[in-house]
């Protein structure tokens, strides 16, 4: 299997996940390999095991309803995968990246970004004149991602909510290691 290990930056460089190397990509030392066609996908993907550092300790929880276009793969309490069915429509990235374009009360910063995969860090813009320090860390983690299995275009992506980097950073493995059966 080839994957893709480094991404399209901003600048049109080419730049390797942030602190992540190739060899870590390739490595799938704490995954375990999940077929998704009982599901309606044929496809096979690595999930992490109970001794990657999402924290799990219980099977893989598949939630799809028959019929459906969305599938939520859940891996313990920190790392939800959401999948959905576009069909055969093109130009998703560019269309969620201006969907975040449009958000006024959030920085979107790249980490990686290219035509099939982007990892962003979202920060809460916020004013406050009187205390300059306020409450707590507003700074979340997200990957959104598309993927083309027999024709059908599926985007994968973290929940809205987002995670801390290290669980996206997990989740990107998992999306590129997502192949044809």
């Amino acid at each position: 299997m080839a994957l893709p290990f480094f991404f399209g930056s901003c600048g049109g460089e080419k730049a390797p996940l942030e602190d992540t190397s190739a060899q870590d990509l390739k490595d799938y030392t704490d995954f375990q390999g999940k077929s998704l066609k009982d599901y309606g996908i044929p496809a096979l993907i690595m999930l992490p095991d109970q001794s990657s550092n999402v924290g799990a300790s219980i099977e893989p929880e598949i939630i799809h309803t028959d019929g459906d276009f969305k599938w939520d793969i859940k891996v313990g309490p920190n790392f939800t995968l959401e999948i959905e069915d576009f069909g055969k429509e093109k130009d998703l990235i560019a269309r969620e990246k201006k969907r975040l374009a449009d958000f006024p009360f959030y920085n979107i910063e790249y980490i990686a970004d290219s035509s099939n995969l982007i990892f962003y860090k979202k920060t809460l813009k916020y004013k406050n004149d009187k205390n300059s320090e306020v409450g707590v860390d507003h700074t979340t983690y997200h990957c959104y991602a598309v993927k083309e299995i027999d024709g059908i275009t599926y985007v994968l992506r973290s929940p809205d909510e987002g995670y801390h980097k290290p669980i996206v950073e997990t989740m990107i493995k998992t999306i590129l290691s997502m192949e044809k059966l």
